[in-house]
């Protein structure tokens, strides 16, 4: 038996209703849960992403997920950690339009590469965690307090 998956099954409720911002008291968080995490509104390249997926067998939340952050933190800051993936190549590239002035970093993990990252945030003293199912992305700045948060990708 998986016992993670079971894990994950048991905590879904209150990832759910963090998942939609409600109960994040940090400005920052509640910005990116909402317009990165659970954007509702289709990007541009969302629909040839998602063929890259469906070739590929990866899950399109994820990979338009990558884009979405891509587009928040750039991609010169961004460190992906995940399996060899073409259309997570291509979200990022998609993603790099412009340059973006914000002190963020970001390091998103994906699958069995997601615990490495949480271990990463547990050795750092600043920075966020928002943790999904699927993935875990890490944003390093010096001014987020140290934070972790159960969300759900859409």
């Amino acid at each position: 038996m998986n016992f993670r998956r079971l894990y994950d099954f048991l905590k879904s409720p209150r990832r759910e209703y963090r998942s939609r911002g409600f109960g994040i008291h940090s400005p920052f968080a509640f910005r990116f849960v909402r317009e990165v995490l659970k954007q509702p509104c289709a990007y541009y390249a969302y629909s040839s992403l998602d063929a890259l997926a469906r070739k590929e067998g990866v899950d399109s939340r994820v990979v338009r997920a990558i884009f979405r952050i891509a587009l928040a933190v750039r991609p010169g800051r961004l460190e992906v950690r995940a399996p060899e993936s073409y259309a997570i190549e291509t979200a990022l590239r998609l993603g790099s339009a412009g340059e973006s002035k914000t002190p963020l970093k970001a390091v998103a993990g994906l699958y069995g590469e997601a615990s490495r990252v949480a271990e990463e945030w547990a050795g750092s003293n600043r920075g966020m965690l928002f943790v999904a199912p699927e993935m875990a992305v890490f944003v390093i700045s010096d001014n987020l307090p140290k934070q972790r948060f159960d969300v759900a990708i859409s």
